[in-house]
């Protein structure tokens, strides 16, 4: 699998290099800020793993064994999505590190500091949101160019402006929802996994898949099969996400262990627990969870409550539950035989024992 994705990643990431050089379709900017924005986002998108680029050519090879060179450029196209969301993300959780080095926002803040400007922090956080903007601008600028028939172009337009729309909604709930008390009234479980399926499941692993089919002529019902294996994937891929939130170690996160708790967040750990504290547990929970300030011991005091709970183990029984379906899922008869088959056998297996 790893090979495979890496693979594709080389593809993609030569791709944009050209696409962002100055005789690429992107242009290469027109100096001064334009031009350090558009390195800067070239640099961002090349640090990531580039898995959405690597599922649309899965989805492509499910039903074509025809090579298809508009893979690359739709799968480049989501990657700058992606980049656009998690440089927002990061604004939005006051997060200073992702994958081991200053965010974005971070980095500009720095720069105006040096230069004097008046209220740094804040524009460098404007400047991380124009640079975010402008990943949304140029992924459906290649998105336009794509040379294909008219229909399935409008269809793949349709699909990635309807999902990435559904994003914005599900992070307008995950914000709001950080916001409020922790001892409000609680967040149900299935309103948290659908905002799993939404802010992570669809447009990480369904669009993707979906759009490699589409570009290979698959029949609806198949597509349908896809988005369903990449919703469930999307729903283990954050609640791993949750856990390594919790109990992973920040040299292989690239940022501090307890975000989560420190931003309020309203995981599927957080509705679990809850009910299953006791009043004086519960009362300490509550004066922590949310707090910018929550010390390593506290948040390893919170560790010892999920564990001890036992809904750290209710939680690794939900994901593989989940699994089982996503496997049951690749092997439906709707889909063909096909080595992508265990491609995504495979990244199930890497997102259920992955560690960042």
């Amino acid at each position: 699998m790893q090979s495979f994705f890496q693979t594709h990643k080389h593809k993609v990431s030569r791709y944009l290099g050209y696409a962002f050089s100055s005789t690429g379709i992107l242009g290469g900017g027109r100096g001064g800020v334009d031009t350090d924005a558009r390195t800067r986002l070239l640099s961002y998108t090349l640090g990531g793993k580039m898995i959405r680029a690597g599922l649309v050519q899965v989805g492509y090879d499910l039903f074509s064994a025809d090579p298809d060179p508009v893979t690359v450029p739709v799968g480049a196209a989501l990657e700058l999505f992606q980049s656009g969301l998690l440089i927002h993300d990061d604004i939005m959780d006051r997060d200073d590190l992702r994958r081991g080095k200053e965010t974005l926002h971070v980095q500009f803040y720095r720069e105006a500091e040096k230069e004097g400007l008046a209220d740094p922090r804040r524009v460098g956080e404007a400047l991380g949101v124009c640079v975010g903007d402008l990943a949304f601008f140029l992924g459906f600028q290649i998105l336009s160019l794509v040379t294909m028939d008219a229909e399935p172009h409008k269809k793949l337009l349709e699909a990635v402006a309807r999902e990435m729309s559904l994003v914005g909604t599900a992070q307008m709930r995950d914000v709001s929802w950080g916001a409020r008390q922790a001892d409000a009234p609680l967040i149900t479980e299935d309103e948290v996994l659908s905002l799993y399926r939404f802010k992570t499941g669809r447009y990480t692993f369904s669009l993707p898949l979906a759009c490699g089919a589409l570009l290979a002529g698959a029949p609806p019902q198949a597509v349908a099969v896809l988005e369903h294996i990449g919703e469930a994937l999307g729903i283990i891929f954050q609640i791993k996400d949750d856990e390594l939130g919790l109990f992973g170690e920040e040299n292989d996160l690239g940022k501090p262990v307890g975000s989560d708790i420190r931003e309020g967040k309203k995981t599927i750990y957080f509705t679990r627990l809850v009910p299953k504290l006791s009043a004086r547990n519960r009362k300490r929970f509550f004066s922590l969870y949310g707090r910018p300030d929550v010390s390593p011991e506290d948040i390893r005091s919170l560790q010892r409550l999920i564990t001890e709970t036992g809904v750290r183990d209710e939680i690794d029984q939900l994901t593989s539950s989940r699994a089982e379906e996503v496997r049951k899922l690749i092997h439906s008869p709707q889909l063909p035989p096909s080595e992508q088959k265990n491609l995504l056998l495979q990244l199930l297996d890497y997102s259920l024992r992955r560690r960042s």
